[in-house]
């Protein structure tokens, strides 16, 4: 019976399938937003700036990069 069960435990595959998932639901957003509708409306202005997380490795790292320079050129302008 323990066989079985072991058999039915989730693989380390599944708990970074699974995490994955997560991020892509931006949960941490909810350790900075109160209420959900708050959380909602970030989401919802992150998508009108095109700061919504890109799903392939390679775009994520372009995307890193646009990031990387707005964040550099706000700060310069002490837009924070």
């Amino acid at each position: 019976q323990q066989a079985f069960l072991g058999a039915m435990a989730p693989s380390k595959w599944d708990a970074e399938q699974e995490r994955q998932r997560d991020m892509l639901r931006e949960h941490w957003l909810r350790y900075f937003c109160e209420v959900d509708a708050e959380r909602k409306q970030l989401l919802q202005w992150l998508l009108g700036e095109g700061l919504t997380r890109p799903s392939g490795f390679e775009a994520r790292l372009s995307h890193a990069e646009r990031l990387r320079q707005l964040g550099n050129e706000w700060y310069r302008k002490q837009d924070y």
